[in-house]
This record gives structure tokens, C-alpha cells and sequence, in this order.
């Protein structure tokens, strides 16, 4: 039997993690998380916070390979709670599986620690994270390699690119969409994404065949620019009206506005600059190292996703 741990399992990831994890018999599968919702028939879920680290030490406590998901993605919260789980979280959980000789550490990071590139960008490209949620990733990142490097710790770095899939991030954005939701600038800036289904995959397999001390960018095959994703996006929703372009400058107005307002809202400074910033990504390593072999475009991804949430009831037809 192998015992594997998932923090952060109750979220979009880490839930479709632990069923595909599950479907192997040879795995149990524990759930750390803080919060406990929607169990998993044969998984096992322990309460606790990241943060805590006796709370850690339990979880870990007799694992062969541990997932760490758990993060806040969030970039309305303060900086100071993001840096408390990314960074603070990622050090407990480092420590607690380097105590209990855990046979590898599979951390989850983005691609987003990674600075702007004109070109493909790959694992040597240096850091240049933008949002505090993408600082405290590449900060957790770093630790993780100065464990590897410092202890000989097995650990692993997946840097997912911006994902899409059935979640509520993905629902929000669609039903603004809906709306006719405005592009950002020009659009002409590439956006490489990565569908659940392709992730996935990767993560059940990169235990055996990722390399102590080595970082995987994952993302589709096909990369597209941000407007022509919008218009795929448009073109699934049945959207005709043509679509209306407005400036950086303008859009940031708006945010500066929703946040003197105190309201919370899809746009923000934050979001903004991700949607802007140019991700092109090379996934030559993972092909090669990790067999990854992505069997979803972009087209296909986004048409299950709205499929899903209009069966749900979730998104108008």
C-alpha cells in the first residue's frame, strides 16, 4: 500500500487529484485541509491548518509522497495571509516531510513566478512574479529548491500554467462573457492555458517520473492570444455581437473605483495585469522527462467547461 497525503485536496485541483489517485487500489489517499466538505467514498480527510505546524506533522506522519495544493489564490486578501499559507505553509510542510523521510514532495507552484518573455519561456527563465500570489508562489518555490539543495530533499516543482476548467473562477468568467465583458488592450499578447484534464494526468504520474530537485511547466499544447481566446470563448457562448476593445488605463479606472467602493469584483489591478502580461510557455521538459502528452486544446477544453456549467444549471444557454 502507498500513503499519500494531498494538502489542499478539497480544492478544484486537489479534488480531481484525489479521485484519479483513488481509482489506483494500490493508493490510500489522505485530505489535509482546513475546511472539510464533499468527502470522497475511501479517502481519508484530517482537519487542520496550514500554518500550524503540529498540525502538519500529523498529516505527514507516515506518508510516502505528499501533494502540497494548498495555497490562496485569492489576491484580494492581504498580503500578509498569502505569504502566512504560500510561504509559511510550504516551510511546514517542507520540514515535516523532510523529518519523516517522505519519499517525494510534489509542490504545486504557477508559471505566473516566471518573468515576461516576448518568447517561449521555460524552466531556465528567471523570476519576475507580479502579484503578491505569484511572489509567494516563486518565494515557497525557492525555499523548496534550498531544501532539495541544502538536505538532499526529493522534491518536485509543477508550475501549471493559468488553468481553466469547471470551477467558480471559470464560472464567474463566463457568465461575464455572457454579459459582452470588454477586452483588456490589444489582445495580442499570447495566453497559454491549461485544461484540468490535462493536469491532471501529470500529477498521478510525476511521483515515479519527476526528478528530485527539477521544475515541470505544464500547459496545452496550442497556445493562442488573449484575443483570440476571447473569441473562442464568444463563439462557444453563441455571442454575435462584435467585441468591444478597451485601454489598460481605463480598465485599472474602473478597479481603482470598485476598490474605493470596497466592492469586490472580477477586476482588479491584479487580474488586470495578468490578463495583459505575455505567457508562452516551452513544455519540451515535461514531454520528454514526464511523457506528458496533453490530449485537450483549447477549443475542446472550453466547450466541456461551458457544457458543464450549463447542465448545472450554472450558466444560460
Amino acid at each position: 500500500m502507498v500513503n499519500i497525503l494531498v494538502t489542499g485536496g478539497g480544492g478544484f485541483i486537489g479534488r480531481e487529484l484525489v479521485k484519479a489517485l483513488a481509482k489506483q487500489r494500490r493508493n490510500k489517499i489522505t485530505v489535509f485541509e482546513r475546511n472539510i466538505n464533499n468527502r470522497i467514498p475511501g479517502v481519508e480527510y484530517i482537519r487542520g491548518d496550514i500554518t500550524i505546524s503540529e498540525d502538519v506533522k500529523r498529516a505527514v506522519k507516515g506518508k510516502d509522497y505528499v501533494y502540497h495544493l494548498a495555497a490562496i489564490i485569492d489576491e484580494t486578501c492581504p498580503k500578509k495571509i498569502i505569504f502566512d499559507i504560500n510561504v509559511g505553509g510550504t516551510i511546514s510542510v517542507l520540514e515535516a516531510c523532510r523529518k519523516e523521510k517522505v519519499k517525494k514532495l510534489i509542490y504545486l507552484s504557477t508559471a505566473g513566478v516566471i518573468t515576461e518573455t516576448m518568447n517561449q519561456a521555460d524552466e531556465k527563465t528567471s523570476y519576475g512574479p507580479r502579484t503578491n500570489y505569484e511572489r509567494s508562489k516563486a518565494l515557497a518555490e525557492k525555499t523548496a529548491i534550498e531544501y532539495y539543495k541544502r538536505h538532499r530533499f526529493p522534491v518536485v516543482i509543477i508550475r501549471p500554467a493559468l488553468l481553466y476548467g469547471p470551477n467558480a473562477y471559470w464560472n464567474v468568467i463566463l457568465r461575464e462573457a455572457q454579459k459582452v465583458f470588454p477586452l483588456i488592450g490589444s489582445g495580442k499578447n499570447k495566453w497559454h492555458m491549461l485544461y484540468i484534464k490535462n493536469l491532471i494526468p501529470v500529477l498521478v504520474n510525476v511521483k515515479t517520473r519527476g526528478k528530485d530537485g527539477n521544475v515541470y511547466i505544464i500547459a496545452d499544447d496550442e497556445v493562442y492570444t488573449y484575443e483570440e481566446m476571447y473569441c473562442i470563448i464568444r463563439e462557444k457562448l453563441d455571442i454575435k455581437r462584435k467585441p468591444v476593445h478597451i485601454p489598460v488605463w481605463f480598465a485599472k479606472f474602473i478597479a481603482l473605483l470598485y476598490m474605493i467602493a470596497g466592492k469586490k469584483s472580477i477586476v482588479n489591478k491584479d487580474h488586470i495585469d495578468r490578463l495583459i502580461k505575455n505567457k508562452w510557455y516551452n513544455i519540451s521538459k515535461a514531454k520528454r522527462q514526464l511523457k506528458y502528452s496533453p490530449k485537450y486544446n483549447f477549443n475542446k477544453g472550453i466547450r466541456e467547461t461551458i457544457k458543464y456549467f450549463r447542465d448545472e444549471g450554472l450558466l444560460k444557454r
